[in-house]
C-alpha cells in the first residue's frame, strides 16, 4: 500500500484528468478605427473589419448599426449586414452608409454597433457591443489674415540683398 501511494504522490495530476482539451469560442473582435471625423453635410462609408481570434468559426453573424440619438448622424440605407461565418483567425469588413446632417453643429456623436453570432458547437450566441465615434467639425474658411494694402519702401522695386521696409494694413 506505500508503495501505492507513493507511485500517486511522485505522478503529475494532469495524469490523472479526465477533461480534453479546452474548447475555445469563437470571439469577434472590431480592429477598424471606431472614431471618423467629418464635416456637416458628409456621407461617409464606414468599414468595419472584424477579426475572430477565437480557434473555432463565428457563425451566423448579423451586425445591426443605430443611427445616434439627436438625429444628426444617420445610417443611410440598410442598418445591418450579414456574414454566413468568420472562421478562426480570419477577418471580414462590413460596410455601411452614414450620412451627417448638414446642420450638424461641431460635436461627437455615437453610433452604436451590435455584433450578434452563434457558435454552433456549443450552441451558444455571443453579442460584441462597440460604440462608432463620428466627430463632426466645421470647416473654417475664414481666413487667419487680410491684407487691405501693402506698402514697400524705398521703392516697389526690392532686389537681393537690399534692406526693405514693408508695411501692411
Amino acid at each position: 500500500i506505500l508503495a501505492v501511494i507513493m507511485i500517486f504522490a511522485i505522478l503529475p495530476v494532469s495524469t490523472f484528468a479526465t477533461d480534453g482539451p479546452a474548447y475555445i469560442e469563437p470571439k469577434l473582435i472590431m480592429v477598424s478605427p471606431n472614431t471618423y471625423t467629418v464635416e456637416p453635410g458628409d456621407d461617409l462609408r464606414l468599414d468595419i473589419e472584424l477579426y475572430n481570434s477565437g480557434e473555432y468559426e463565428a457563425e451566423k453573424i448579423i451586425a445591426t448599426l443605430y443611427s445616434d440619438s439627436t438625429g444628426m448622424v444617420l445610417v443611410d440605407g440598410k442598418s445591418f449586414q450579414e456574414e454566413s461565418s468568420i472562421g478562426s483567425e480570419e477577418r471580414e469588413t462590413l460596410r455601411f452608409d452614414v450620412e451627417v446632417n448638414r446642420n450638424a453643429p461641431d460635436g461627437t456623436y455615437d453610433m452604436n454597433l451590435e455584433v450578434v453570432y452563434y457558435d454552433d458547437y456549443l450552441k451558444k450566441e455571443f453579442t460584441l457591443d462597440k460604440i462608432i465615434h463620428i466627430r463632426v467639425i466645421q470647416e473654417d474658411n475664414t481666413p487667419d489674415l487680410v491684407v487691405s494694402r501693402t506698402d514697400v519702401m524705398p521703392s516697389t522695386t526690392v532686389n537681393p540683398g537690399d534692406p526693405v521696409v514693408v508695411g501692411f494694413e
